[in-house]
């Protein structure tokens, strides 16, 4: 019989009979040909032994702790994990909080806040994919831009909830200032990106012009991509003002025209929520404006090419879904 083996029921009967007979377990193991081991744990208790044992380590969490977090989370639905077990004192894992989590049917869910889709806006939305179905290499002359809010609390327009059956789905507000924010204006290509401009401030045409100039927009967009580029902007007032298309006719710049309420067409969108995810991992908030402000400038230089060339050509897929959902939502 190998050793390691757990005593049979023939050899339990067999050690006891040996141990009656006032032989040692040394002797009761060699007679029967196994080691001391499982004669010494037979012995000490033959009522538990080979007994099925639960194994493993000891709870973590008492009742008590599980009411607690269960509580505070229902209270505080968009706490991450680490700010939960800070906040209630307790000491156990991200692991062993995420299961009790899960034990309740509680899961980590995005708000929802994509704008909503009105007959007009897919109308517009299929018209423009149709128009563009046939665009390839095309997208890669396209320099993307867009605006984005950075709250020093959380990001703004990323915003994740705890939510079960029990609790009712929560929808967070895109313009809402959290403690203080970084307003910022990016533009993205298949061929990297420009400088980031921080947007201080209310904007009107104007001063959108003057950022664009400041960003240098006619330099940058041949240098992205230097035999032609086109401008793409969403239909924002100040993007679309008299002033602002007369600039654009000025420099000789291209403009994409863009249908209303599509961010899910739009690559760079990606790229906030891209930059969001790095800048507040681990549940990070920020004390001033100053910290959050080099942050996104650092989260931003990360950027590589390899990332936005495969964005870019994710744009063929967009535009065919839309078409495929006749102007709807897009999973992008």
């Amino acid at each position: 019989m190998p050793k390691g083996i757990k005593l049979s029921e023939f050899e339990k009967g067999q050690v006891i009979a040996l141990d009656k007979e006032g032989f040692s377990h040394r002797d009761i193991a060699k007679k029967l040909g196994r080691s001391r081991a499982p004669i010494d744990n037979f012995l000490k208790d033959p009522t538990k032994y080979n007994s099925k044992n639960a194994g493993g380590r000891p709870k973590v969490l008492s009742p008590r702790d599980k009411r607690l977090i269960l509580g505070h989370l229902r209270k505080n639905r968009r706490e991450s994990i680490p700010s939960i077990i800070a906040k209630t004192s307790i000491k156990a894992s991200n692991s062993t909080i995420r299961r009790l989590l899960q034990a309740n049917n509680i899961t980590r869910k995005k708000m929802k806040g994509h704008p909503r889709l009105l007959p007009q806006h897919k109308v517009a939305r299929l018209e423009f994919a149709r128009k563009h179905q046939t665009w390839d290499d095309e997208w890669k002359t396209v320099v993307f831009s867009d605006e984005k809010k950075f709250n020093l609390d959380g990001p703004d327009g990323y915003k994740y909830f705890w939510a079960d059956k029990n609790m009712p789905e929560t929808i967070y507000s895109r313009r809402q200032n959290a403690g203080g924010s970084v307003m910022v204006w990016g533009a993205i290509s298949a061929k990297g990106t420009m400088d980031l401009q921080i947007m201080n401030g209310r904007y009107n045409a104007n001063r959108y012009i003057e950022m664009l100039d400041n960003a240098c927009l006619f330099e940058e967009g041949h240098r992205l991509c230097p035999e032609k580029f086109i401008f793409q902007q969403d239909g924002a007032t100040i993007h679309t003002a008299k002033s602002s298309m007369e600039y654009f006719d000025a420099m000789g710049i291209e403009v994409l025209p863009w249908p209303a309420r599509s961010p899910d067409l739009n690559p760079i969108e990606n790229v906030w929520g891209k930059l969001s995810n790095e800048i507040y991992k681990e549940g990070r908030q920020y004390d001033t404006v100053n910290d959050l402000k080099n942050a996104i400038m650092s989260a931003w230089g990360n950027l590589n090419e390899d990332y936005l060339t495969e964005l870019i050509s994710s744009m063929k897929n967009r535009v065919f879904e839309v078409i495929n959902k006749n102007g709807g939502v897009t999973h992008y």
